[in-house]
């Protein structure tokens, strides 16, 4: 999905749900869906509830190849395949803005919570093409650069 900035922390969480919401639904996937994101405020473990939500359910892509067996599988460090597919089964190899170390903590670099994309701020990514540690904590770039987002479905 692609991102946007906000004004708040709390309300860049809503924005890049929102974005993911409907790029699912543009896709024809019901449901509720969240973006994998970390804030100051709230990590993206918090944000999902992960540790509820995927304690017994299985993450897969939009083509059904399985990413993780659960949460313990998604956060243990190790993807079981990379998140290169978009909700509606595009194939991607992009940077994502996420702030998120891989046990779904927050990290220290978010363009100052998804707020001020200026040449001043960075922002951590992962890569959607990695399946260690580096598909949700890679580097760090400026937040004036275009990168999409993880949206994973938060009802089951």
């Amino acid at each position: 999905t692609q991102g946007k900035l906000a004004t708040t922390a709390a309300e860049a969480l809503k924005f890049a749900d929102a974005l993911c919401q409907t790029e699912a639904q543009q896709a024809g996937w019901s449901g509720t869906y969240k973006a994998w994101l970390s804030t100051s405020l709230t990590s993206a473990a918090s944000h999902l509830q992960g540790e509820q939500i995927y304690k017994d359910a299985t993450l897969n892509l939009s083509n059904g190849d399985l990413v993780a067996l659960d949460w313990m599988d998604l956060t243990d460090g190790q993807l079981d395949h990379a998140i290169t597919r978009t909700p509606g089964g595009v194939a991607m190899e992009v940077e994502v803005w996420t702030n998120t170390l891989p046990n779904g903590a927050l990290s220290e670099a978010s363009c100052k919570d998804w707020t001020d994309a200026s040449l001043g701020f960075n922002g951590y990514v992962g890569g959607s093409v990695h399946l260690a540690f580096d598909w949700t904590h890679m580097d760090i770039r400026v937040c004036k650069e275009f990168k999409q987002l993880y949206c994973f479905q938060t009802n089951y």
